[in-house]
């Protein structure tokens, strides 16, 4: 697990966050799935999958693939069938519960991107038919065939009932993906991004999907060959998604944990049967190799020796601030005049210290980054537009709006959104993308020093990474608000 780098940033100390929570989720829905206690392999996969769902739909194709295996169990085995009924009953009352506990008013309506009516269809309906289905005693053909037909009730009922929810849950706008979703690099495929980040992700991946099948036909015939091919199913559907958004890698990284750790127990086993020191030390250094790779050490190292000479030192910090997973793409462009300067001072600005002097200001509405927005809420008194947060999708595009357009243009949004103050950090990766794309624009102005007249500079001390500006009133008030 220690080789699971993007997945080990997950859970950071005192990092609040909901992605942690649903990777310790998916991993008791493996568990479950591989627990020689049928039942109470069932009722955890259920409570496990609920729970998840309650926090957000981030691994909802992995607990389609779980209902899948818990039925296939069935399927296989008639003796399974009072587990799939515990399964069943327990997804269709606990979503119920957790809806009607849990939900907010926003998701008691039919929204795609939460748990909400439209799900508790496949939850509810799915869960008691499963349930239902289990009362059959015919052979495995017919249960196969009932297990196939209850999956295309729900399907069709879900596709005719909620046919808005058939594409992406989030649902923005073709604009908002242009502007703000396609620079998310969370939201990219891994192959578009640097070669580093790459390593960074595959490497442990990589030694999993190598691991994974030996640890198959090792277990072909033993009871736990459901849980290792639930396993290998949901992690290679992890790793196939990584070349849709990068966002999977987590999950990816996760997966690949339980064939690694299968291949090192075999080979420490096979090295404890050796007689001379000589066969310990070779399989000493495989198991090493093997972690070194999985740990993205070796790869990385060969990365930096082939993309930057042999006159760069080789043994370079693979952990460096270099390496890490940047935000957008935008980040990754070295040609912008803002990030030449080598202190970086834009890794201050989220930083205590920095924002000791913006939040002295008395409390005002600021137009910021996007990224940068929720940090300036936690940390200070202040407000701000739009965070980067789907369903804040008008603030959203009045953000990349007022940045992107005319100076004309970012007054009468500024105007609009009663903003006082304006708020940039030169050099973060949000500006590259105004930079690279509205070289004309409001805020390519302001970093060239080309301040309109409505906008007069605001003191900082000299350290700080910030440039602030107050908006002065406007001359003619009612025309304004009128625009």
């Amino acid at each position: 697990m220690l080789c699971a780098g993007v997945t080990l940033g997950m859970f950071l100390p005192l990092r609040i966050d909901h992605h942690g929570w649903q990777l310790a989720f998916l991993s008791l829905i493996i568990a479950g799935n591989a627990d020689p206690d049928r039942k109470r392999g069932a009722v955890t996969v259920a409570l496990s999958s609920t729970l998840s769902l309650v926090i957000g739909l981030e691994i909802l194709p992995y607990i389609a693939l779980a209902a899948g295996m818990q039925t296939l169990f069935w399927v296989t085995n008639i003796r399974h069938a009072q587990a799939l009924k515990y399964y069943g009953f327990t997804l269709a009352l606990t979503s119920l519960i957790g809806w009607l506990i849990f939900a907010s008013y926003a998701n008691r309506a039919p929204v795609c991107d939460a748990l909400s009516p439209v799900w508790l269809t496949a939850t509810i309906g799915g869960g008691l038919l499963v349930a239902l289905i289990a009362s059959i005693r015919a052979g495995w053909a017919f249960r196969l065939s009932a297990a196939v037909i209850a999956g295309l009730f729900i399907g069709g009922i879900f596709a005719y009932s909620w046919p808005q929810c058939l594409g992406r849950p989030e649902a923005i706008s073709p604009e908002l993906y242009k502007l703000w979703m396609s620079h998310v690099g969370e939201a990219k495929p891994v192959y578009s991004r640097d070669i580093k980040v790459i390593v960074l992700i595959l490497s442990l991946p990589i030694v999993g999907l190598i691991s994974l099948f030996p640890a198959l036909w090792n277990n072909r015939f033993s009871p736990r060959i459901g849980g290792w091919l639930n396993l290998a199913f949901i992690f290679l559907s992890a790793l196939a998604m990584t070349a849709w958004q990068t966002r999977t890698s987590p999950a990816a990284q996760l997966l690949a944990v339980p064939a690694c750790c299968w291949l090192i127990m075999t080979l420490l086993k096979k090295m404890d049967k050796q007689k001379t020191y000589a066969g310990m030390l070779g399989y000493a250094l495989v198991i090493l190799s093997i972690l070194a790779v999985a740990s993205s050490f070796i790869p990385l190292k060969i990365v930096e020796y082939t993309h930057q000479g042999h006159h760069k030192p080789f043994f370079k910090n693979p952990f460096s601030k270099g390496s890490t997973l940047p935000s957008h793409r935008a980040e990754e462009n070295h040609k912008v005049s803002e990030n030449k300067t080598p202190s970086h001072p834009e890794r201050r600005c989220p930083t205590i210290p920095a924002l000791k002097s913006i939040e002295a200001i008395p409390q005002a509405n600021i137009l910021t980054f996007i990224d940068f927005a929720p940090r300036l809420i936690a940390m200070t008194h202040h407000q701000a537009i739009a965070g980067p947060y789907h369903r804040n999708a008008d603030a959203i595009l009045d953000v990349h709006h007022a940045f992107r357009g005319s100076p004309e243009q970012a007054e009468n949004i500024i105007r609009r959104h009663a903003i006082s103050l304006v708020l940039i950090c030169p050099g973060m990766p949000e500006s590259s993308i105004y930079l690279n794309e509205a070289k004309n624009g409001f805020y390519a102005q302001l970093a060239k020093g080309q301040v309109p007249p409505w906008l007069e500079a605001m003191p900082l001390p000299k350290e700080s990474p910030f440039r602030l500006w107050r908006v002065k009133a406007a001359a003619n008030a009612a025309s304004r608000q009128h625009n």
